[in-house]
């Protein structure tokens, strides 16, 4: 070859680079090309893996995934489950049988809940006659009362719930009442039986316990009670506590005007 010609048949061709080792200094998150982590997924949550091998015909296996929660969710889930699996293929417009099946199963579901959930009152009224649960002549909100005159307070009760006793089963509240003037001093009312007549009391505290054959859903609490004699504006609040769990719910004031004789 001649002096200006390279000689190419001793020239090499240079080395690729070789692979770089992370170090301490390397950033966060940074691998080495092929060395890239195996991607994960996120575990299944419980609720939805007991759905997924409910519905794939494993409620043993429903049963032992649902383990992981505490006892309550446990119950109240398994109570859902079939009726999720049967509500998501049941013609609901015109199976009137299956309808049925699931109404039954959802309203296992609520029992178990009720004795658990916020006592709630959800009417709160001056009635003129009370005949039963929901079936009462409201009195006009704006018509004073004379003084001394009978007066009911009339209320219905949510999430009571009742408790089996032998065959029977048991709804009891605790109640007490209280009457304020207009310059928030208690008012004292004629205590109810068996007190002595005449009686009079800051806090009249009574009983309502009925025992039935069946449990109760309805339940209404009637107050009858003599207006203060003096006119003037005031409110009445009622407390009721559930014997069997020691809830407690408190009205808000209501008030009520007694006019001059």
């Amino acid at each position: 070859p001649s002096p200006s010609t390279p000689d190419t048949s001793t020239t090499k061709k240079p080395a690729p680079p070789a692979p770089v080792a992370p170090v301490s200094g390397d950033p966060p998150g940074l691998f080495p090309v092929g060395m890239l982590p195996p991607i994960t997924t996120a575990p299944e949550a419980p609720l939805v893996a007991a759905v997924r091998a409910y519905v794939e015909g494993r409620p043993e296996k429903a049963i032992e995934i649902l383990r992981a929660l505490d006892k309550p969710n446990q119950e109240f889930v398994l109570a859902l489950l079939p009726v999720l699996a049967r509500g998501a293929t049941a013609d609901l417009h015109h199976d009137t049988a299956t309808t049925t099946v699931l109404v039954d199963q959802l309203e296992g579901a609520v029992a178990r809940l009720v004795p658990r959930a916020q006592l709630r009152i959800e009417k709160l009224c001056f009635s003129r006659d009370v005949f039963g649960f929901g079936r009462f002549i409201p009195r006009p909100d704006n018509e004073p009362f004379k003084p001394n005159e009978r007066a009911n307070l009339y209320l219905e009760l949510k999430n009571l719930g009742s408790r089996p006793s032998d065959q029977e089963f048991i709804t009891h509240v605790h109640a007490s009442v209280e009457i304020r003037d207009a310059h928030n001093r208690i008012v004292e009312q004629l205590a109810p039986p068996p007190a002595e007549p005449n009686t009079r009391v800051p806090v009249v505290r009574f009983d309502r316990r009925l025992v039935t054959h069946t449990p109760l859903h309805d339940f209404h609490v009637l107050y009858s009670y003599t207006t203060p004699r003096t006119p003037g504006v005031y409110t009445i609040t009622i407390e009721l506590r559930d014997a069997a769990t020691g809830r407690v719910v408190k009205s808000p004031p209501l008030q009520f005007y007694v006019a001059g004789s």
